[in-house]
């Protein structure tokens, strides 16, 4: 009960004070307490459209798809963004570098829905019009940098393993010169089984070298044509949808003219039928 009444910032209740007003005194202290607590701790963020707006800027401006994917540089981008957000007046956010990334692949993943599915409105306000333009070119900033990144990564390991294949080449190389050296300074030529296991390790080091250059060789292009392919859809779709706007403007445009037309020529017909009753009333006077 102290602790109670230390937190809501109440006085400590009289000991000598009746049963009724220490438990009135403990159920306002927990009620404080209860009230601060709940205070203290904030629901989470609901992401409205204006968040993604924000969000989207966020990303384009600061271009964290120009670092390798998964590596820290893009990682200090996205604090970057995260840290942006919240300092942001108009707009109160809650986020942090991981809850940023997630929700951009959200939106990305919504929009390969759209795509896939077909299902644009051709209606959609012109403030959407603008985020839906800004997030698919982020995705496809995206999706061509990883896929230069990958292509540096692939030609840096293909490097790589040839500086191996040659260092052992070269390691091997030594070491059975070595060999003869000491068998030929004991006046013991080299047996010719000593030569083809010889000849053997090498021939197998060398064909899973190239093998294993091959499969990787064989797994990145797939994944190079999979991203290509995947890429020439996403902008497809983009201008079947932009084609199907247009037409879709236009029909409101002509809708628009045809009833301006309808609409002036009842006019001119209730101008003419009032200048004949007119005619006919000065007529009958």
């Amino acid at each position: 009960m102290a602790n109670a009444s230390g937190l809501s910032g109440a006085p400590l209740p009289n000991r000598k004070s009746s049963a009724s007003e220490t438990t009135t005194d403990e159920e306002e202290s927990g009620s404080s307490v209860l009230s601060e607590n709940s205070s203290s701790k904030p629901g989470p963020m609901v992401w409205s459209s204006t968040h993604n707006s924000y969000l989207l800027r966020e990303i384009f401006a600061n271009k964290p798809w120009i670092h390798r994917f998964q590596s820290v540089d893009r990682g200090a981008v996205w604090r970057k963004i995260a840290e942006n957000l919240n300092a942001c007046q108009s707009t109160i956010f809650r986020v942090d570098h991981r809850s940023v990334r997630d929700h951009y692949n959200v939106l990305k993943n919504k929009y390969h829905k759209k795509q896939r599915d077909k299902t644009w409105s051709g209606g959609i306000g012109l403030e959407e019009m603008d985020d839906e333009r800004l997030l698919a070119e982020t995705i496809d900033r995206f999706a061509e940098y990883d896929w230069q990144h990958r292509k540096k990564q692939r030609a840096a390991l293909q490097d790589k393993q040839k500086k191996s294949q040659r260092t052992l080449m070269e390691n091997l190389s030594k070491t059975f010169n070595s060999r003869d050296r000491l068998e030929n300074d004991g006046d013991e030529p080299a047996s010719p089984s000593k030569i083809a296991i010889m000849d053997t390790s090498i021939c197998l080091i060398t064909e899973k070298s190239d093998r294993d250059r091959q499969l990787k060789l064989k797994e990145m292009t797939l994944l190079s044509d999979l991203y290509k392919n995947l890429m020439e859809k996403i902008q497809e779709n983009f201008k079947e949808q932009r084609h199907t706007q247009e037409k879709y403007l236009e029909v409101i445009e002509e809708s628009q003219r045809q009833t301006k037309t309808l609409i002036s020529n009842q006019l001119e017909m209730i101008r003419v039928l009032a200048n004949i009753l007119e005619m006919q009333q000065e007529k009958y006077q």
